[in-house]
């Protein structure tokens, strides 16, 4: 017995066996001596599991308490997500993809920085609105998370270290105390899940229809969750499919509409203008699936080493042709993950709906191995050993150090590791920025000129004449500053990611370095005009 989830069970019995801890051991029963060394590995076990747990969890709320108002995991793309909140907060739902020497491409559906906008209304600010907003969406995934763990029969225990490690990796961590849009649209899909695996009724596939749709508008790519309840109603229960589609494809319908209507049509124009402009640079499936594969070896923490269990879960389930509807989850989630990765601007924050899968499909496998015989109790042991190994990893290598500045911060008042204001003394407020991070002008109570400068490339291939002008402002030196988050030399960067190769080789013939100033979790290179 060395699965949490059967630890209580042992309880009773070893209490029985071990009353007599005076007994000399040699009078002991073979059965008595195993049962004996059982309770006290499930002791162990529970021990082990429960340090990881709440180890995980205060450092994780001390490091979401410290830095609540500055820019701990607040990068460039947070700055895209500020500034469209910005914009919500003005009144503006979606710019034009260029207007006025204006860029406001974006490829990101509105439901998540529609809340941030209303939360700046709320604070008057973008930092502190946004993570709180990812602080409840995080209470609130976990929380859903662990009442599926619960629901599949694992115990208070092995659900709560589960959680752990979902919080610790990477993926996790980041998208819990990140302004970013990828925990919103995983709470709502799982919310969806859940509602159908409590039983195929009107209500729950109406409910399921309306939270996959509602996640869509936070997320373009977040479609694992219909994919999976239409593959599993097909075999399951498929006179209840149609239902699920018609409430899926009609509060889609609704849902978007009522962005579209508010965007004033401008959604759909920017959203698709962006995704399907110029030469996107995909990838192909091969360099795809490598290059996921490279990020969860360094980016999953102890979920790399849950994998396997979670293949072997799939194994087990299709040779007695009983997949769960959270196996065929992580199986819809695979194939899409690898299309987001043929996307070079992809980065590990998109691993955290596999971490959370993952978690998920391991419960249900060591479930089933705390029922069984000896032979695969040895299971739940080398699943706890996974967690407690990957996790004490990914503790020494990242989380420590976070902690250590956390405390610090609180302890002594030190909040300039992440200071609002990155670039206080180098840009002004009265300066006229162009800026890769958005977030640098909208902290100085400016509007970016553009939200997103993967973007600005990307819709520029199709209409150059928008690059152009950009080009001409900058020969004309019409800008104070010229904020860049790689040097202006780093072709691979600018010619393929971000602007293009016209925009960076009018910078570096018209503007000069002036600063290289080093703010995490960002380097800035400041640069102006060469006659100044």
């Amino acid at each position: 017995m060395t699965h949490a989830a059967s630890a209580d069970a042992t309880n009773g019995t070893a209490a029985e066996v071990g009353a007599d801890v005076a007994r000399d051991p040699g009078t002991y029963t073979i059965d008595e001596r195993s049962l004996l060394q059982s309770a006290r590995l499930a002791t162990l076990v529970r021990w082990a599991l429960g340090a990881l747990t709440v180890v995980t969890f205060l450092s994780a709320a001390l490091i979401a308490v410290a830095h609540i108002s500055d820019r701990y995991n607040v990068n460039h793309v947070s700055g895209t997500w500020m500034a469209l909140a910005q914009d919500v907060r003005d009144g503006t739902l979606y710019r034009p993809l260029f207007e006025n020497g204006v860029f406001g491409g974006t490829w990101y559906t509105p439901l998540q920085f529609v809340l941030e906008g209303g939360g700046a209304l709320v604070t008057g600010e973008y930092i502190v609105s946004g993570k709180l907003i990812a602080y409840a969406t995080a209470i609130a995934l976990l929380w859903l998370l662990y009442v599926m763990l619960r629901r599949v029969g694992c115990s208070r225990l092995a659900s709560s270290a589960l959680l752990a490690t979902v919080v610790l990796t990477p993926a996790g961590l980041f998208s819990f105390t990140a302004i970013r849009g990828d925990a919103l649209p995983l709470v709502l899909q799982l919310g969806a899940l859940f509602a159908i695996s409590r039983g195929v009724t009107k209500r729950s596939l109406m409910v399921a229809g309306l939270l996959c749709a509602l996640a869509i508008s936070a997320k373009l790519a977040a479609v694992w969750a219909p994919i999976a309840i239409v593959l599993w109603l097909f075999f399951r229960e498929r006179k209840a499919l149609g239902r699920f589609l018609a409430s899926f494809v009609v509060s889609t319908i609704v849902v978007l509409g009522i962005f579209e209507l508010w965007s004033g049509g401008r959604m759909t124009d920017v959203v698709l203008g962006v995704a399907t402009s110029g030469n996107s640079g995909s990838e192909s499936p091969p360099a795809a699936f490598s290059r996921l594969f490279d990020l969860l070896v360094s980016q999953a923490g102890p979920i790399w080493l849950l994998l396997p269990f979670a293949f072997l879960a799939l194994v087990i389930a299709v040779s007695q042709r009983r997949l769960t509807l959270y196996q065929v989850a992580f199986l819809a989630e695979l194939p899409l993950l690898v299309v987001v990765m043929a996307d070079p601007g992809s980065d590990f924050n998109h691993l955290i709906d596999l971490t959370v899968l993952t978690a998920l499909v391991v419960g249900e496998l060591w479930v089933r191995a705390a029922g069984r015989e000896r032979e695969v109790s040895a299971l739940g042991l080398a699943i706890v050993l996974a967690m407690l190994f990957g996790a004490a990893n990914e503790y020494r290598q990242s989380l420590k150090g976070d902690v250590k500045d956390a405390a610090k911060m609180l302890l002594k008042g030190d909040a300039t590791q992440y200071p609002t204001r990155p670039l206080a003394g180098v840009v002004g407020k009265n300066d006229r920025i162009l800026s890769e991070d958005p977030a640098v002008p909208l902290l100085l109570d400016q509007r970016p000129l553009l939200v997103d400068a993967v973007s600005v490339r990307r819709v520029g291939l199709d209409h150059p004449a928008w690059l152009a002008s950009l080009e001409r402002r900058l020969d004309g030196r019409d800008f104070d500053k010229v904020v860049l988050i790689h040097p202006v030399e780093d072709k691979g960067w600018y010619d393929e990611r971000n602007f293009g190769p016209g925009v960076r080789d009018a910078i570096a013939r018209d503007y000069r370095l002036v600063a290289k100033v080093d703010r995490r979790p960002l380097t800035y290179w400041v640069y102006a005009p060469r006659n100044a």
